[in-house]
């Protein structure tokens, strides 16, 4: 238990400073409704943080975070960015070294069934073939989900 305290040390830290940082007011401010201008799809993976792309994230973007960055795994979430916040961009990141693009393309058959419907709609990226390197097929799910969002969304975003 002293460990698990040890390692939250830091978030209540970090938590306390910006508070002490921004106010009370600040986050007054934003506590009635939320008004982001972009909603991101991004991976999961915690080299990722789309959170830094912002010097002020807060309030500013709509993130949904899934392995793969895969629009079909978080259709829901993604919806109530575009039709319920009216957020007029959607964007999508890949990374380097994606794991979800990476287990794709060596099989995921025995992953448990949680982790397979998550990566189905990886999945469905490579279905017309696969490129030679990792990092095109990173961009081939990319370009996929681009796809995918297209045709979901059409003209609410850009």
């Amino acid at each position: 238990m002293k460990k698990l305290i040890k390692k939250l040390a830091p978030i209540i830290a970090h938590n306390r400073k910006m508070l002490e940082q921004y106010g009370a007011d600040f986050f007054q401010n934003h506590s009635g409704q939320q008004t982001p201008w972009i909603t991101i799809v991004t991976c999961c993976d915690s080299r990722v943080q789309p959170h830094m792309f912002l010097e002020e994230p807060i309030n500013q973007t709509f993130t949904v975070e899934n392995i793969g960055n895969a629009v079909g795994s978080s259709a829901g979430s993604i919806d109530y960015g575009i039709y319920h916040l009216h957020t007029p961009i959607l964007l999508i990141i890949g990374h380097s070294d994606c794991g979800a693009v990476k287990a794709c393309l060596a099989g995921y058959e025995n992953e448990g069934q949680a982790i397979k419907t998550a990566l189905d709609p990886v999945a469905r990226s490579f279905t017309a073939g696969r490129a030679r390197s990792l990092k095109d097929n990173i961009r081939k799910n990319i370009d996929h989900q681009v796809s995918v969002a297209l045709e979901r969304y059409g003209t609410l975003v850009k």
